[in-house]
């Protein structure tokens, strides 16, 4: 058999693509996870149920054999880290997120090494990251950048896949150079299952190419196969309707906006690690082919009426 693999979660939205990819390299792969989630894992795939919170006896027993990796995918605060030193294991994989950057000064993340937050929304994964530097494993602590892809919840591609599909006008507050970067979940995956049983330690940004606005809508177009009347209305009129950047309208950062620089995150040291992208294009093309079968309108997304209203505003 492969490496053994034990991975806490896999059944979101990173971890079922995470799953297929361990499989795909040959790994023995368990999944730690409460079994919310109506989720057929394959064959081969050994389940186990439990809180990472609360592990009883029968959990923890089942824990003890030893893997050649964990990889931590749903872990938010530091409580959360309390199962780490249950587990024996070689190698120890914590999905974190470069938002513990928190607000950042010039143009873009740099490296690894740019401060963080650690009064920030993400201190939750800070915790995190400070409780696995201490577990008597090799550790790899792997931030995220924007992840999108086919099965995306979050809204943030689909937000304006939906918007083209639907051919009516539509409201862009972003300035058309305005930077945009996202990564593939499935690249994600595929770097998660390699760095499992590579020698990489430390802590690791894992982001994808850089494009524009303008070139990220122009790929909508053409996945839709639309020709959306696009209107591009400055920031300030919008923000005076009180619309919430990123929030209402994905994807959307004002000029000088603190997180801004998050969409020109470094990400050299994964890419000199084996981190590989496929075209935005491709993902778009995906993403697209996957809204079209469940075309939902997600709640934080910006009514169409009050998109009306700033048009009207607009002129």
């Amino acid at each position: 058999m492969g490496n053994r693999v034990l991975l806490i979660g896999g059944s979101g939205f990173i971890g079922r693509h995470l799953l297929e990819a361990c499989l795909q390299r040959g790994y023995e792969v368990t999944l730690l996870n409460r079994g919310r989630r109506a989720t057929r894992y394959g064959v081969g795939v050994t389940h186990i149920v439990g809180d990472r919170r609360r592990l009883d006896r029968a959990v923890l027993a089942g824990l003890q054999s030893g893997w050649d990796a964990v990889i931590d995918t749903c872990a938010y605060s530091a409580e959360d880290m309390s199962i780490g030193r249950c587990i024996p294991t070689r190698r120890y994989l914590l999905l974190s997120s470069c938002s513990v950057y928190g607000s950042v000064t010039g143009s873009q993340l740099t490296s690894e090494r740019s401060p963080v937050d650690s009064s920030g929304p993400a201190r939750g994964k800070l915790d995190c990251e400070r409780l696995a530097s201490g577990l008597p494993a090799e550790v790899l602590v792997v931030r995220l950048g924007l992840v999108t892809g086919p099965g995306d919840p979050s809204g943030r591609l689909t937000y304006w896949v939906e918007r083209c599909l639907r051919g009516e006008s539509v409201l862009v507050p972003a300035e058309p150079d305005q930077p945009v970067q996202m990564i593939d979940v499935r690249d994600v995956a595929a770097f998660l299952a390699v760095a499992a049983t590579s020698s990489l330690c430390g802590t690791v940004n894992v982001a994808g190419a850089v494009a524009t606005f303008e070139e990220t809508l122009r790929l909508v177009s053409d996945a839709t196969r639309t020709a959306p009347s696009l209107r591009w209305v400055a920031g300030p009129v919008v923000l005076r309707h009180g619309v919430r950047p990123w929030r209402e309208v994905p994807l959307w950062l004002p000029a000088g906006h603190p997180y801004r620089p998050h969409m020109r995150t470094n990400a050299g040291r994964a890419r000199a690690a084996g981190l590989t992208l496929r075209p935005l294009a491709a993902t778009v093309e995906d993403v697209t082919q996957w809204h079209r079968s469940d075309r939902t309108w997600h709640p934080e997304w910006l009514p169409t009426g009050r998109e009306r209203a700033v048009l009207a505003e607009a002129g």
